[in-house]
């Protein structure tokens, strides 16, 4: 009782002084005020992270789902040595990379950016020429076909899956944001696959835009920072024969910005490769550099139902026996993956044979096919030089 009569009367001394009612009251509403805006700065304001469950189309498309903005890099003048880019300034040299194994003698040259490719002084080797995958024409071939996964590597589970599942003479296009990189590329030609590298370019969609990851080459800026932004593709392995890309670029079918690109690609001795059938301003930059060049005729899995796929290949069986070559594109989804490999067993009888994607770019410049008896050239094999 005295217990109870003396918090009361601290009670009503603390209320004299200071409302402690009116105190706790307002307390509660700041706190409650603060967790709102924080919610809403984070609602509004701060960026999302994503974390895709790596499984079907996530994968294919798993750097563009992340949404993440692109950046400046630091550039290497020096290292950025083609006409049109003299002159020009860049900022500080970026920090090296590891070193990268599985590189012919003399086609790379080290440098801040890791070993890019070059032509090889001693005999003009390219790596268009070196590490084409070995292929051997059919005397009874009438078409060709050359299927090409995108976005190889993002998922070292389903790259391992494609590499033992698809059929010998599927092309790998490598992503240069893959992790253990080097590792998969030198893995897939280890199994007689082709590797080509990808690089991010900005494409357009329906008249707006698309930046398609860190690095990607910007319509905007100019030649010495998208070449470095291409060096740091480039620079990410070896082993590969070219580069691909997979959207129609937000560039102008003039622009001598793609053209100094196109030209730098082609002076390293690589060759191209656009994957969107719907393109023709990098076939346009592309023909004044004479590099090695192949446009693709569709995508397997534009649509991924079981039959928009079947369709697909049904196209594409037909456009290679009236054509004599056809190259489809298609995502490391597991559907599409499983469906290849079941569809190739009916191709022999068919006599359609499935080929590297330098096969595809020789046949395109001197159709038609030709036996192993009549070409020299229906045979490829791939160079093994030494090792450093």
């Amino acid at each position: 009782m005295m217990a109870g009569l003396s918090v009361a009367k601290i009670k009503d001394t603390v209320d004299g002084i200071f409302p402690l009612r009116t105190f706790c009251l307002s307390l509660a509403l700041l706190i409650s005020l603060l967790l709102v805006s924080v919610g809403i700065y984070q609602l509004i304001f701060a960026e999302p992270v994503f974390h895709p469950a790596l499984t079907g189309k996530t994968i294919g498309m798993v750097e563009i789902a992340k949404a993440i903005e692109d950046e400046p890099i630091k550039t290497v003048p020096d290292a950025v040595s083609v006409p049109e880019a003299e002159g020009m300034h860049g900022n500080p040299t970026p920090e090296p990379l590891s070193v990268i194994e599985d590189s012919i003698a003399g086609l790379s040259q080290q440098t801040p950016y890791g070993a890019l490719p070059i032509v090889r002084e001693s005999d003009g080797l390219r790596s268009f020429d070196a590490y084409k995958a070995p292929f051997k024409l059919k005397a009874e071939t009438k078409g060709i076909i050359s299927l090409v996964m995108a976005d190889y590597g993002l998922s070292e589970k389903l790259a391992q899956s494609a590499v033992n599942t698809l059929p010998t003479g599927t092309s790998f296009v490598a992503s240069p944001y893959a992790p253990n990189l080097q590792p998969q590329i030198s893995g897939a030609r280890a199994k007689g696959m082709e590797v080509w590298m990808g690089v991010p370019i900005e494409g357009t969609e329906n008249n707006k835009p698309v930046n398609i990851g860190p690095n990607s080459l910007l319509a905007g800026l100019n030649a010495t920072e998208n070449l470095a932004r291409l060096n740091t593709h480039l620079g990410r392995a070896t082993g590969y024969a070219g580069i691909a890309i997979d959207v129609i670029p937000n560039y102008s079918k003039d622009s001598p910005e793609l053209r100094t690109v196109m030209n730098y690609i082609a002076t390293h001795g690589l060759g191209i490769a656009q994957l969107e059938p719907s393109d023709n301003i990098i076939s346009l930059a592309v023909t004044p550099t004479g590099a090695p060049f192949i446009a693709g005729d569709l995508w397997l899995d534009k649509a991924t139902t079981k039959d928009d796929i079947l369709n697909a290949l049904a196209e594409l069986e037909k456009k290679s026996l009236t054509s004599g070559h056809a190259v489809a594109a298609f995502h490391p989804l597991p559907l599409t993956i499983d469906m290849i490999a079941e569809w190739q067993k009916s191709l022999a009888a068919k006599n359609i044979q499935l080929a590297p994607l330098t096969y595809a770019v020789q046949v395109a410049r001197t159709e038609p096919l030709s036996s192993p008896e009549t070409s020299p050239q229906a045979e490829i094999e791939p160079h093994h030089g030494p090792q450093h």
